[in-house]
This record gives structure tokens, C-alpha cells and sequence, in this order.
């Protein structure tokens, strides 16, 4: 895939997935707690939604974790430089036969495996 196109993808599964979290959130109706959910929780969250075939079974998925939903939701907004989405995209081959939320997924994944295997189970540094 095209690196733009692949970025215009990314952005776009993103802003879908802020629409859907806060939907869930306005159904749940009450705030979450002060933490976010460990690097290993968003970890299999985001690996679950990868798999999710579409934007209904995501939904589901979300409002069943919305902790998780939570760190994903911040991790996918985290990457917000060009550079950071440019090399997250090159490494993550995305086709037209993805998932509704492949790309950002594979991309919360990276960047989840990395605090996992810098710091454990906790984000420190990352300031989430």
C-alpha cells in the first residue's frame, strides 16, 4: 500500500475508533478510572480488534474492555508525528482486504510490545 494512502487509512481508522470509545463511554456513563490499562491489557486488546471483521464487532469488543479501549484510544492518538505513522506504516504491510481497524491495531501493537519490552508491564516514560 501506498505510504499516503496508508497514512490517510491509519487516520482514518483512528478518528472511527475515537467515535466509537466515546459512544461506549456515553453508554457506560460514568468516567474510568484514573489509570490506564497495563501496556499487556492494550496489548491484547489491540491484537483482539485487529481481528475484529467489522465496525459493529469492534464496538462490542470495546465496550467490553473499555480500560483497554481507553490505552488503545491514547497509544493510537500518541502517534501523532508523520515520522512515527510514516515508519509504523512501512513496517505494516495493509491491504484492502483488512479488518475495519487492522492498521491501527498493528500500530498500538508496536508501539505496546515496545513498552512491554522496555519497562515491563507499566507505560513510565511514556507519560500514559
Amino acid at each position: 500500500m501506498n505510504p499516503e494512502i496508508a497514512l490517510e487509512v491509519f487516520g482514518r481508522q483512528h478518528r472511527k475508533f475515537q467515535e466509537l470509545f466515546w459512544q461506549a463511554m456515553k453508554r457506560h456513563g460514568k468516567p474510568l478510572g484514573p489509570k490506564s490499562a497495563p501496556p499487556k491489557t492494550v496489548l491484547a486488546f489491540a491484537e483482539d480488534l485487529m481481528l475484529c471483521p467489522t465496525e459493529d464487532a469492534a464496538r462490542v469488543r470495546i465496550e467490553r474492555d473499555l480500560e483497554a479501549a481507553r490505552g488503545c484510544y491514547i497509544v493510537s492518538g500518541d502517534v501523532a508525528s508523520a515520522a512515527d505513522r510514516a515508519r509504523a506504516v512501512i513496517l505494516i504491510p495493509a491491504g484492502q482486504n483488512e479488518t475495519p481497524f487492522c492498521l491501527l491495531a498493528a500500530i498500538v501493537r508496536l508501539r505496546c510490545e515496545a513498552a512491554v519490552e522496555k519497562f515491563g508491564n507499566a507505560w513510565n516514560s511514556l507519560g500514559i
